[in-house]
């Protein structure tokens, strides 16, 4: 049956785990660029905050 629809089943199987494995591998990097971002969000907010700007201008003073 040269030419139908099952030909290469098995390499679509391959594929298909080729696939999973590009999406976890890109998943995991946009967590990680996510939390990266989080972190720095919080740190600006910290700096941001009434607190720390009193903090500043003494510092400045």
């Amino acid at each position: 049956m040269e030419g139908s629809i099952f030909t290469g089943i098995g390499n679509g199987t391959q594929l298909d785990t080729k696939v999973v494995q590009t999406f976890q591998k890109s998943f995991v990097q946009v967590q990680d660029i996510l939390d990266q971002n989080r972190l720095l969000i919080n740190e600006i907010n910290q700096t941001m905050s009434p607190r720390s700007l009193i903090t500043s201008a003494g510092m400045l003073a």
